[in-house]
């Protein structure tokens, strides 16, 4: 049976509308992010994984792999989120949102809270070189 005139009439005011209702909600929503982040964290643990062997087919920005290691630490799995924090300092760019500084600050916290603390020391000294330089130039 073909549709009627009126049935496509229907059916594109009902897009519409459905459309319209889309540009008002932020999609994907935080607790999808952070769902999604947890699911990387949980491939990680299961299989023995470095972010890199995660990434490997595709890449994440700096501040995407900030959010999947800022999930590993507030899950108290501060290993993980070492490894994550440290892939995105490796992929910092000057267009990231995450600076340089508050990453070197995760990765002491994380490296301390998993007891590594030749890492915590290391990465202080560079968050002190840092901010001499930052001083210097200033």
């Amino acid at each position: 049976m073909a549709a009627t005139p009126e049935d496509v009439g229907t059916s594109f005011y009902q897009c519409n509308e459905y459309q319209y209702e889309l540009e008002f909600l932020e999609i994907p929503q935080q607790e999808d992010l952070d769902g999604a982040a947890s699911g990387l964290i949980r491939l990680q643990e299961i299989y023995k994984l470095y972010p890199e062997g995660i990434t490997n087919e595709i890449s994440l920005s700096a501040d995407e792999a900030y959010h999947v290691g800022l999930v590993a630490y507030n899950e108290d799995k501060f290993q993980h989120a070492f490894l994550w924090f440290l892939y995105s300092l490796n992929t910092l760019t000057e267009y990231s949102t995450i600076t340089e500084e508050e990453l070197l600050r995760f990765l002491i916290f994380s490296a301390y809270y998993f007891d590594d603390l030749y890492e915590a020391i290391y990465f202080s000294k560079h968050l002190l070189n840092l901010g001499e330089a930052m001083v210097t130039f200033s």
